[in-house]
């Protein structure tokens, strides 16, 4: 019993030191990136299949932010892929200007984005890709290509059923890749083609509840 007792101390600090170690693991096994900690799986949930309601494919907007134009937060989380939709405010800077997205038009039927899952169960991610078209090389559009080269961001697509989507986070950013094609002759069209892929991310392209507001630069007016 006298050995037994001069040995509590060193028991007692060896099972303290396995219980940290023990919490440490767990941290690190269920930690989601970005500083979320979620104890367990998400919950899985059925889903039914949905008859009925225009849902047709392509977008007809676009809107691009630079990831200078955010507060330094993590925008969209991980979170919102749980609840299955981006609600609550965009976290613009408003300081000293309110930022706000600036609007591309693409060429109709050329704006496609899309997601897919990567790599082995335990480090698992998604990958986002988006591609569109302009159909002009000319002064407005080369300026455009060039305001875009080395500058992470951010986009949001609306689709031609008026569903907002989010490509890409302030963390994990967008970085687009441009080219132009002159075409060979004169049935061939002259354009220029915007694409990204860009894999991380934890959660899949996200749906952005239409009650979210955010503001947009005007279109500069046409010159010939």
């Amino acid at each position: 019993m006298k050995k037994l007792k001069n040995y509590s101390h060193l028991i007692g600090f060896l099972v303290f030191g396995a219980f940290l170690f023990g919490q440490q693991m767990l941290l690190n096994l269920f930690n989601v990136p970005g500083g979320s900690a979620m104890m367990g799986a998400v919950a899985l949930v059925g889903l039914r299949r949905k008859i009925g309601g225009a849902k047709p494919g392509g977008s007809k907007r676009l809107y691009i932010a630079p990831i200078d134009r955010f507060q330094d937060v993590e925008w969209p989380k991980y979170e919102d892929g749980v609840a299955g939709e981006i609600a609550g405010t965009i976290p613009l800077i408003s300081t000293p200007a309110a930022a706000k997205f600036v609007e591309i038009q693409a060429a109709y039927d050329t704006t496609k984005f899309g997601f897919a899952s990567k790599g082995k169960v335990g480090n698992q991610s998604f990958e986002h890709n988006i591609t569109f078209k302009v159909s002009r090389i000319d002064k407005q559009s080369i300026a455009l290509a060039t305001s875009l080269l080395n500058v992470p961001c951010v986009i949001i697509a609306r689709g031609n059923d008026n569903q907002l989507y989010v490509i890409g986070t302030t963390e994990v950013p967008l970085e687009l890749e441009i080219s132009g094609d002159s075409g060979a002759k004169g049935a061939d069209p002259k354009e220029m083609t915007f694409t990204c892929k860009n894999d991380g991310y934890m959660t899949p392209v996200l749906p952005m509840n239409n009650s979210v507001v955010f503001a947009i630069e005007p279109l500069p007016a046409e010159t010939v």
